[in-house]
């Protein structure tokens, strides 16, 4: 059917094909972009691929010779669409799907369990907060995701012993949190090499990161915790400039093997207590030779900032922000069924 399709295509002009999608409203992940008009741009779904004639290619080769770019890169997707501009639009094509059909020429899959879903008890959580949202961002987690889970601890500025938080003594800062996020790294890292903490993989998230431990336990049980790896969202800084690197967005929630932690707190530092803890890691991962992967599946934004073709595969494991969103009302609609029959099962299984 692919061939047939690309039959039909004028090959020698400059077009491309794709599954497309169109925002609904103005969204801070394309930097709001055509706010007066989300619908008037339109890009594809990676997922489902897209299809390029030779001519169009050649061009963009050429204009990223010459051409400045974005510093950071978020959303390949939509950044792809702006660099072929407005005078090249994406011709949407039906049998690129999103989802499988007898019609399809492409479409998207959902990741598979390469095992039995990772423990409980192999998944350590570390939870960033601060005093000023113990009351409202902590009450959210411990009424969704944290039942689900069997070791979490919550890293704040203040001791308060309804949740319990455990303090690090760094103050909070309003942008960038490096010292705080390295100095729990530490923490945890002193606790397994005293043998007090036994665990395979490291999760660090935001207090307004919203998880579905269900399918992040199904994700881990494909890669190998022995070795230093980072699991995420990623995201990149002047990768086509030069002298840039990627890295895993925080708000996402970061997935670290017990290795790669160990050489992030041996051999990273922060330039100052408010620097971006997410790219200054990143930064550290790529030095360090440490692999990190992207997965899908990770947001870091709200559900309504995403198409609902993207979010259709892989089923996302993770949103984050609470600001305009009812973040309850946003894991009972996308993860609670899942996380309750995890829990389940793992209880059987115990049994």
């Amino acid at each position: 059917m692919f061939k047939c399709l690309l039959s039909n295509v004028i090959l020698f002009k400059e077009t491309w094909i794709g599954h497309s999608v169109h925002d609904n409203e103005a969204t801070i992940i394309h930097h709001f972009a055509f706010h007066e008009n989300p619908k008037s741009f339109k890009y594809p779904v990676i997922a489902s691929g897209v299809a390029m004639s030779i001519p169009l290619i050649q061009r963009l080769m050429n204009k990223l010779k010459h051409e400045k770019l974005n510093s950071f890169t978020i959303d390949v997707a939509h950044e792809l669409a702006l660099f072929i501009g407005g005078e090249v639009p994406l011709k949407d094509e039906p049998t690129f799907c999103v989802q499988k059909n007898i019609l399809c020429a492409t479409f998207a899959t959902e990741y598979q369990c390469c095992d039995i879903p990772m423990p409980k008890h192999s998944v350590y959580y570390a939870v960033k907060t601060c005093g000023k949202y113990h009351e409202d961002r902590v009450k959210v987690i411990n009424e969704t995701w944290r039942p689900h889970v069997a070791k979490i601890d919550f890293f704040s500025d203040t001791k308060d012993y309804n949740i319990p938080t455990i303090d690090i003594k760094i103050p909070n800062t309003e942008r960038g949190h490096c010292q705080k996020s390295l100095s729990i790294l530490h923490y945890v890292n002193k606790k397994i090499k005293n043998g007090e903490l036994n665990a395979k993989w490291l999760v660090l998230a935001d207090d307004d990161t919203i998880f579905s431990v269900s399918r992040l336990h199904t994700l881990l049980c494909c890669y190998d915790s022995s070795i230093p790896v980072a699991i995420g969202q990623k995201y990149g800084y002047n990768l086509l400039m030069g002298g840039g690197y990627s890295y895993l967005t925080g708000g996402a929630g970061i997935v670290f093997s017990i290795p790669a932690l160990k050489i992030l707190t041996e051999r990273c530092t922060c330039p100052s207590i408010d620097s971006p803890d997410d790219m200054i890691f990143g930064a550290c991962l790529v030095k360090e030779g440490i692999d990190m992967v992207h997965s899908p599946a990770f947001h870091q934004a709200r559900p309504m900032d995403y198409t609902s073709d993207y979010l259709a595969v892989p089923k996302p494991l993770s949103f984050h922000k609470h600001w305009n969103a009812d973040p309850l009302q946003i894991y009972n609609t996308w993860f609670q069924k899942d996380d309750v029959s995890f829990s389940k099962m793992e209880i059987h299984d115990e049994l």
